[in-house]
């Protein structure tokens, strides 16, 4: 016998003299930490440390918020506790406001006070998970659809995929074979958006078009207001939030956006590292041009509606957070959001980036009766391996967003396409490649019908050289550079020229292709060996009319000036059919120092040209060619 002074939260609330265990076991039971008006949990189970969850669309870049999401894990527990518990709860005053019961596992939300707190028992491992939602601004099981008058449709929309063969250098912006996008046309008419592209899918022009598409699938003039009803985040790595910020920075007067929907970790936390710049631009864009926009943070179990089509939230990373109060995942892939979509009785399930790990507790989780789908987006464009959820889900359709030559280019993309093809032994599995078309899926049928809906704009990036253009027409005089300071008084076109639709010779290695002299970096340069014209072709987003331009020098021109351009020719057209000469040079006297830069005038000034090339014909020494730059100086016409 002791004499024990209890204490709960700061205060003495009993003092006895009794058997130690008794008055511990009474007077310190399961405090579950994450709000001061929850009940207290049965003694004989243990309560986890606080997991910081993560916020909403506050940034937690420099510091934990307000809105931080708190989860705690309840464990030793069992089925009659959590039943008696729930009892407590509504003893309490809580009322419930939404519970789904999937495969045993239940999930259920209860507000008091203004606060609201997810709960999510799964009965395999007793395991009971609570968090308490800051974040949200309201209650995404409150989305009930409403009336529309369109056919609801998901378009897979084509971002630029490059070669990861060819152009995987970092010093080539473009190269990239990561990103996905995906278009829900609500029966409304508004459109709920599934993440977006990378900053390198990001260019002006890929902008401008995919403002186009949106415009054109919901038959909104140009210049009118299109109406999102959301827009879906999957995790917070760049290739699916950036080209949102860099969207509505350009677009936004065009937009309404009533919700953001996602459940990213907390950098500061639990990811801190895995995220990029991008997840912070895309909060701060959103902030500052829709301050008024709902906030949801989906939790695993949660349904809702919007018109046309239901969504239900299969995963999110809450699920991986252990007894420890930690959470069981490295990789922020991992911590994927899974939803599915059923529209017409047709389901697809979008699983983000998701790796073995996150594959591991869903199937812990779910059988195949709950997640059998008709369509399926594989997992992380190709690169991760995860058969064992493709066997579940045992869906016909597989939307994969990659190119189909970067998956049949890389051994392991290939094996990881062909592991989740034949899961389940469905050989007959279809495969539709984001890199490749725009593509329609609609579900007013038997099985979801496909079709292609819409050119690529890259296509119209892309034009035939006449091989006339490589042979010389020029004079045989010398000609020196002209004073670049007259380069100030003319207008720098450099913004003008779409540097995804450069083309050309290839270069001596991955890193020095004909893109990297619109990267606007002296440091890369393209470098060529093999031929004996080697040339760029590229295009303007508006006509334009080129005064004078300049070549710059590459990294180590003065160990090799022989390696300068000597003999060129810059074309140019309004058309990509009838061209001429606008500058013809015969002995160009460049810059040897590094990276030096060489200006010349136009020869003939051309009016209205959106198509150009340049044609190197001869160099110093009549061998390798470089330059790191191009830039056009002149007029917008």
């Amino acid at each position: 016998h002791v004499t024990v002074n209890a204490v709960l939260n700061g205060a003495t609330v009993a003092t006895a003299e009794a058997d130690y265990g008794d008055i511990f076991m009474e007077y310190l039971p399961k405090d579950l930490k994450v709000g001061a008006d929850l009940p207290k949990y049965t003694v004989n189970s243990t309560v986890s440390p606080v997991y910081n969850a993560g916020t909403g669309l506050a940034s937690d870049r420099y510091g934990t918020t307000d809105t931080d999401c708190l989860e705690v894990v309840v464990s030793g527990t069992n089925a009659a506790e959590y039943t008696a518990y729930l009892q407590d709860m509504a003893d309490a005053g809580f009322t419930q406001v939404f519970s789904n019961t999937v495969e045993g596992n239940d999930y259920r939300i209860f507000q008091k006070n203004g606060n609201t707190y997810y709960f999510s028992f799964q009965p395999s491992t007793n395991l009971l998970r609570v968090v308490a939602d800051k974040a949200s601004t309201g209650l995404v099981t409150d989305l009930t659809g409403g009336n529309g008058t369109v056919e609801p449709v998901i378009y897979q929309y084509a971002l630029d995929f490059t070669k990861t063969n060819s152009q995987t250098s970092g010093s080539d912006y473009w190269a990239i074979d990561c990103g996905m996008c995906y278009i829900i046309r609500l029966a409304d008419n508004s459109l709920f958006l599934i993440d977006g592209g990378h900053q390198r899918q990001s260019s002006d022009a890929a902008l401008d078009a995919l403002n186009d598409y949106l415009h054109a699938v919901t038959n909104t003039p140009a210049g009118g207001t299109v109406h999102i009803s959301g827009w879906f985040f999957s995790h917070p790595h760049g290739d699916h939030v950036y080209m949102t910020h860099a969207f509505l920075e350009k677009y936004h007067a065009q937009y309404t956006l009533d919700a953001v929907f996602c459940n990213f970790p907390s950098y500061q936390t639990a990811f801190s590292g895995n995220y990029d710049n991008g997840t912070f631009l895309m909060k701060d864009t959103v902030n500052a041009h829709y301050p008024d926009c709902d906030f949801y943070k989906l939790h695993t179990g949660e349904t809702f509606s919007l018109p046309g089509v239901d969504l239900e939230v299969i995963f999110t990373h809450e699920d991986a957070v252990q007894a420890s109060g930690s959470t069981s995942f490295t990789d922020c892939n991992n911590a994927s959001t899974v939803i599915r979509t059923t529209i017409g009785g047709k389901t697809v399930m979008f699983l983000g980036d998701i790796n073995t790990s996150a594959q591991s507790v869903i199937l812990g989780r779910y059988s195949s009766t709950t997640l059998k789908s008709d369509a399926v987006q594989m997992a992380h464009h190709c690169i991760n391996n995860v058969p064992s959820i493709y066997n579940a889900i045992a869906a016909p359709l597989l939307l994969c967003p990659q190119s189909k030559e970067n998956v049949q280019l890389n051994s392991s993309k290939t094996t990881n396409h062909n592991n989740a093809v034949n899961a389940a032994g469905n050989s007959y599995r279809t495969t539709l490649y984001e890199g490749d078309y725009n593509y329609l899926l609609t579900f007013d049928g038997d099985e979801i019908a496909y079709e292609t809906a819409g050119e690529l704009y890259a296509n119209a990036l892309y034009f035939e050289m006449p091989s006339i253009l490589q042979t010389y027409t020029g004079t045989t005089t010398a000609e020196s550079p002209i004073d670049a300071s007259l380069l100030t008084s003319l207008t720098d076109l450099s913004g003008y020229i779409i540097a995804k639709s450069a083309s050309g010779t290839a270069g001596t290695s991955a890193g020095e292709s004909p893109q990297c002299i619109f990267d606007g970096k002296t440091s890369t340069k393209w470098c060529e060996t093999s031929t004996a014209s080697p040339y760029v072709m590229f295009k303007t987003s508006v006509p334009v009319t080129v005064d004078a331009y300049a070549l710059y020098a590459a990294n180590d021109t003065a160990n090799h000036t022989g390696r300068n351009p000597k003999c060129w020719t810059l074309w140019g057209s309004a058309d990509g059919e009838s061209w001429t000469a606008i500058d013809a040079v015969y002995n160009g006297q460049m810059n040897t120092a590094n990276y030096s830069q060489s200006a010349y005038a136009a020869g003939a000034q051309v009016a209205g040209c959106s198509y150009f090339v340049l044609v190197i014909h001869s160099t110093v020494d009549g061998t390798t060619m470089q330059i790191s730059e191009l830039q056009l100086y002149g007029t917008v016409s």
